[in-house]
């Protein structure tokens, strides 16, 4: 479930909110957040085209229009029982322990 409300939370970010999600965000290694990325690009959430991976470990996503796929908008209307759960990155550390 923690997951799950990851990923609900980096969508809703990357679509509406002010910045771009970290790690930190979330208390996650970059390595964790990074296969969190990984995994939402594989299950088309996320465009591959906005989100670089490099070599050295660093990664960058570009916050665009198009980030957030079509099926990763679904995602949110499916899990849009914590919509009102949901305040942003400034509280979600308490979002994702709920």
């Amino acid at each position: 479930m923690k997951i799950k409300k990851i990923m609900y939370s980096i969508i809703k970010e990357l679509q509406e909110g002010e910045s771009i999600p970290t790690a930190n965000d979330y208390g996650l290694s970059e390595d964790e957040f990074q296969q969190v990325l990984k995994f939402m690009i594989n299950e088309q959430l996320l465009n591959s085209k906005r989100i670089s991976f490099y070599i050295t470990g660093d990664y960058h996503i570009e916050k665009s229009l198009d980030t957030v796929t079509m099926k990763g908008m679904d995602f949110l209307e499916q899990n849009n029982k914590w919509i009102k759960l949901y305040k942003g990155l400034k509280e979600i550390k308490d979002f994702i322990s709920i």
